[in-house]
């Protein structure tokens, strides 16, 4: 049971070690977590407006499909809820 203790203590420690490590990180402006692909979101609005699928979308601009797609969603409220008809039916947002 001890060893259990010990580990469980162990382990506690650690957490608190990262959390503080992190805090100070911010503090010093760092970014935390995975860096944003850099891509024109205003061409993938204009091209989704033109018909193309995200797939198509992607290759265009050189980034995966879901990418585009999450950076269209959250661009604009009103291309999102257009985005969430067009994947329900299953045909391109107009």
């Amino acid at each position: 049971m001890n060893i259990l203790a010990s580990v469980a203590r162990f382990e506690l420690e650690l957490i608190k070690r990262t959390l503080l490590g992190v805090k100070a990180a911010r503090a010093k402006g760092k970014h935390i977590g995975r860096p944003r692909r850099v891509f024109r979101r205003d061409e993938a609005i204009r091209l989704r407006a033109g018909g193309h699928s995200w797939r198509s979308i992607g290759k265009i601009l050189g980034v995966p499909a879901m990418t585009v797609r999450d950076a269209v969603c959250t661009e604009s409220p009103s291309t999102g809820a257009e985005i969430r008809d067009s994947i329900q039916t299953g045909s391109p947002a107009a």
